[in-house]
């Protein structure tokens, strides 16, 4: 009968090798509640908090600013977003107490762009621009002063149905004036303003002064 041979070193280090395994996974199961614990309370923490801040900026991965959320000159809340040259691209601002709440399509170096504004409290006007650079082609109003407005470079045409319409003005580059409808002309002979009725036709020069009148 064979008899066995235990080498009791070699077995109390394998002992102590799993203690110490047993001991490092206590330790890491340990932490990684803590840290679940941890975020757990954190965002528990959160809910409802208000965070105060005078600017937000959303940046791109080279650094550059796409997004800015922040108080404007004119004491407005105002969101911006620009293009991958931090060229402003859409502009969205808030009331304040002088200015009305506005919408801005359009990059900042490019020609075209489209407005749409509301004016200040208690002037019931709202605008939309379409036009190139920073001169507006096409302008559309509605509330008290409602008008239709196109003008380029060889004039202007104006439909007005507002408090000082209806009428239809057509104007050359040069400035002579042809009016349909209501307007207020100044007489060759008595140097008086009239307010002719909406049957009218009223030619003017350059200078403002009637040339001809129907009726």
């Amino acid at each position: 009968m064979e008899t066995q041979t235990f080498d009791l070193k070699s077995l109390s280090d394998r002992v102590e090798k799993l203690e110490k395994q047993n001991r490092r996974l206590k330790q890491i199961g340990l932490t990684v509640i803590v840290l679940i614990s941890a975020i757990f309370v954190s965002g528990q923490a959160k809910t409802g908090k208000v965070i105060e801040a005078s600017a937000f900026h959303l940046v791109d991965a080279s650094g550059r600013v796409r997004a800015d959320l922040s108080i404007s000159n004119l004491q407005a809340p105002t969101l911006s977003l620009s293009d991958e040259e931090e060229n402003l691209e859409v502009v969205l601002e808030g009331s304040s107490s002088i200015s009305g709440a506005s919408l801005k399509l359009g990059k900042s170096q490019s020609k075209g762009h489209i407005s749409l504004e509301a004016e200040p409290p208690g002037m019931s006007t709202a605008l939309l621009a379409l036009g190139q650079d920073t001169s507006p082609e096409v302008m559309l109003a509605g509330g008290r002063a409602s008008f239709l407005m196109m003008s380029d470079a060889t004039g202007i045409v104006n439909l007005d149905v507002g408090e000082n319409g209806p009428r239809l003005a057509v104007t050359d580059r040069a400035g002579y004036t042809v009016t349909v409808g209501r307007s207020d002309l100044v007489t060759t002979k008595m140097g008086v303003k009239e307010q002719t009725p909406a049957a009218s036709i009223v030619l003017s020069g350059k200078d403002k002064k009637v040339l001809w009148s129907a009726p």
